[in-house]
């Protein structure tokens, strides 16, 4: 799993994120950890920018066969409550002549720290952008759904696609920047 900031699509954040370990694994298990501030350090500024300008845009299609379903996201099938809850929370619904379900979120980037005010890289751009699928699993999914229709990606908040070697470049920089959990060197 690549680095991401847990919930960044969300409207609202948690302060505090736990992490926990049920069952002890044989071998590795660490939990690599990045700095929010850094990771934006290493990012080229006119990258920055634009996504300090434009935030990140999240797309998501729930078409029951890939991906989470209604029911897993919404708790319910039921259009007019997702319709309801898509609309407190500041995402955009657009139901498909098939009956499937498209969903826009826009969300910023950039944010400052609560405490220290620091800038801080705070999304889910690289993670959930489709340029970090294994090739064959984007290419079968474009085939099968058109580029418009995968099970999630990510944009330029402007609606232009990220570049695949910005996604390379935003991963880079957390990669440089991680350090490894109480669980030993980072894998």
């Amino acid at each position: 799993m690549c680095m991401h900031h847990e919930l960044s699509y969300a409207r609202g954040c948690p302060g505090l994120l736990l992490f926990a370990c049920l069952e002890a694994p044989t071998d590795g298990g660490a939990t690599a950890l990045a700095d929010a501030a850094a990771v934006l350090d290493a990012l080229p500024a006119s990258l920055v920018a634009r996504f300090e300008e434009e935030g990140w845009l999240l797309e998501r299609s729930y078409n029951g066969e890939i991906g989470a379903t209604l029911s897993q996201a919404f708790g319910t099938e039921d259009r007019e409550a997702v319709d309801a809850y898509c609309r407190t929370h500041a995402v955009e619904t657009a139901w498909q002549p098939d009956g499937t379900l498209r969903t826009r979120q826009r969300r910023a980037a950039v944010v400052r720290h609560p405490v220290s005010g620091l800038r801080c890289w705070f999304n889910q751009i690289a993670f959930l952008n489709e340029w970090t699928m294994a090739p064959e699993v984007r290419e079968f999914l474009i085939e099968e759904y058109g580029p418009d229709g995968l099970p999630f990606t990510t944009r330029y908040g402007g609606g232009d696609p990220v570049p695949r070697d910005v996604v390379e470049r935003i991963n880079e920089a957390y990669e440089g920047r991680r350090s490894a959990g109480r669980g030993g060197p980072a894998t």
